[in-house]
């Protein structure tokens, strides 16, 4: 029990880790539409302060629809419905006791994504 808790952890640490790597700045930043960024990110990105000059969003710039983006990097929560599969059957044997604890497993990692991501915010 105790490793399938490690495992939970580090899955967890992983995905809240992928989801602020994607923060406009750092180092997949670039994966995100910069028409979503708040008026002072995109002020550092070199559009003006006021309200008149947010960026328009751009159609070529990450087409991705909102229930593609959000298990990939976007929420941390929903993230754990993609990121899990990887890494549970990384370390879990494929038999029928792993596949009853799967979607348990994911339900305590998205409570564990949102909890540890609500402590970093």
């Amino acid at each position: 029990m105790s490793e399938v808790l490690l495992i939970l952890l580090a899955n967890s640490l992983l995905i809240v880790g992928l989801h602020v790597a994607t923060y406009y700045g750092n180092i997949l930043g670039f994966i995100r539409d910069p028409a979503d960024a708040t008026l002072d990110e995109q002020y550092e990105m070199g559009f003006s302060k006021n309200g008149k000059g947010k960026k328009k969003r751009d159609p070529h710039w990450n087409n991705l629809p909102d229930w593609v983006k959000k298990p990939l990097y976007d929420c941390p929560t929903c993230m754990a419905s993609f990121h899990s599969t990887y890494f549970y059957w990384y370390f879990m044997p494929f038999e029928w006791g792993s596949l009853l604890w799967y979607p348990f497993y994911i339900v305590a990692l998205s409570a564990a994504n949102t909890y540890i991501y609500r402590q970093i915010e």
